[in-house]
């Protein structure tokens, strides 16, 4: 379970991290303020971003999941509880938005 915590805070910090430069350079680039510059990091950065957001999703659904499954049993309230199924479905279904956006960056043409 600590692994899992620890993983949640450092998705959590480069979620907020990439997602605020992502901001930053649209500003710039819809402003004319290092446009170039600007225009390669938002093409650069969206995969990562989406792969950190999935990672953030993955994880918080997971501990959610762990706490619903440990509040029955008080004893192993930081103790990770095996659902291989929950894990399975979470892993699946992340690997699809995953391979969504991939698909979505490299076989769609920019309409710009």
């Amino acid at each position: 379970m600590k692994f899992l915590r620890n993983l949640h805070t450092a998705s959590e910090l480069l979620f907020f991290i990439i997602g605020s430069a992502m901001l930053i350079a649209y500003l710039f680039y819809k402003n004319n303020f290092y446009s170039y510059s600007s225009e390669i990091f938002l093409r650069l950065a969206d995969i990562p971003f989406a792969l950190v957001g999935i990672l953030f999703a993955l994880t918080s659904l997971r501990i959610s999941v762990n706490e619903q499954l440990s509040s029955f049993d008080q004893k192993k309230k930081d103790e990770l509880v095996e659902a291989p199924m929950v894990d399975a479905v979470l892993i699946i279904i992340s690997f699809i938005l995953f391979l969504t956006v991939l698909f979505m960056n490299f076989a769609v043409p920019d309409l710009a």
